[in-house]
């Protein structure tokens, strides 16, 4: 049985649509952790780049 992509590609966003809040919940609960590592590895790269531009633009 064929089900049409339409009806299909509905029932996906109830499913979804029905998950998001638990969704979302684990979302923030892991989204301070990721700002986190994310806030370190910016920091991490932009330390990185200026030690290696530095040398550089001094020259």
């Amino acid at each position: 049985m064929k089900v049409p992509a339409a009806r299909w590609s509905g029932l996906t966003f109830i499913s979804t649509l029905w998950q998001a809040p638990r969704l979302l919940r684990c979302l923030v609960n892991h989204s301070a952790r990721w700002r986190n590592a994310i806030w370190y590895h910016l920091k991490v790269l932009k330390t990185t780049f200026c030690l290696f531009t530095f040398p550089f633009r001094s020259s």
